[in-house]
């Protein structure tokens, strides 16, 4: 049975002159100390097993309300929290606080916190335009369904936009870059361009830095080059070089130089794993 306020008689909504004679059914377990309330457990409700409740009940069609409001004055703040504390010790919280239009304050984030070793942190949030964000390094975590050889099942990252691929041979060419655009999910990324290279003699193997630094492995079939302007015979490849981005081949042998590529295209797609 949930405590409640009553009147001076059961159920009766008490009236200003009421007030001086208002008390609490059970008072001895009911404790306000100082603004604080207190609902102490002292006796068996339903299932036998002794707890605190406090109960809003509406006898007709309607919703109860808990309203917290609190005049933040920047963007952040705890508006209100609910907290879980095992036995003293908080171990987890939910938290309502302010977003960044401090001006008008209409707009706010909720959060979830949890505790490990002792260490409160932030779990995940609804931000204020309703997305769920998780900390860096954190996601959604399928382990309960991995296959054996998984080293992790944790969905961290996604991303989708654009890159500015630039020359990684060394040799500080300026590369025009068209309709490079990327899509990261977890540590894979697929990615496009199309690259053209400026008039040059340079003899160094022709490179393109990527948007993500890929696994520490020496060289890596990567991708394909899907239209070219280099050489209407040859088939060339697209290989992921961990140190300096994507490296391009003719199939089978060798590399394509700068001086190679002087003055041409390459339109290219590429899926590697990143570090």
């Amino acid at each position: 049975m949930a405590k409640k306020l009553y009147g001076t008689d059961p159920d009766q909504v008490p009236t200003n002159a009421d007030l001086g004679t208002m008390a609490y059914q059970d008072s001895a377990n009911v404790v306000i100390d100082g603004g604080s309330a207190r609902i102490n457990a002292a006796r068996p409700a339903s299932g036998n097993t002794a707890r605190a409740e406090l109960e809003l009940y509406a006898s007709g069609n309607a919703p109860t309300y808990i309203i917290n409001n609190s005049d933040r004055a920047a963007a952040g703040q705890h508006i209100a929290e609910f907290r879980g504390q095992w036995d003293g010790t908080a171990v987890a919280r939910m938290v309502v606080a302010a977003g960044t239009d401090t001006t008008n304050k209409d707009d706010g984030v909720l959060s979830f916190w949890t505790a490990s070793a002792g260490t409160m942190a932030k779990a995940a949030e609804f931000t204020s335009g309703g997305n769920l964000a998780f900390p860096n390094g954190q996601g959604i975590d399928f382990s309960a369904s991995e296959g054996g050889g998984a080293s992790t099942s944790v969905l961290g990252d996604y991303e989708e936009g654009t890159w500015n691929g630039t020359d990684g041979s060394g040799a500080s060419l300026t590369l025009t870059l068209v309709n490079n655009t990327y899509i990261k999910v977890g540590k894979l990324v697929t990615c496009a361009a199309n690259v053209v290279w400026p008039t040059n003699s340079d003899t160094r193997v022709a490179r393109v830095t990527l948007p993500f630094t890929s696994v520490t492995t020496n060289s890596q079939q990567g991708g394909v080059v899907l239209e070219q302007d280099y050489s209407s015979t040859t088939t060339i490849t697209a290989c992921v070089n961990y140190t300096n981005g994507v490296i391009f081949r003719p199939r089978g042998y060798g590399n394509i130089t700068n001086a190679g590529l002087s003055g041409k295209r390459l339109r290219f797609l590429l899926t590697y794993h990143a570090a």
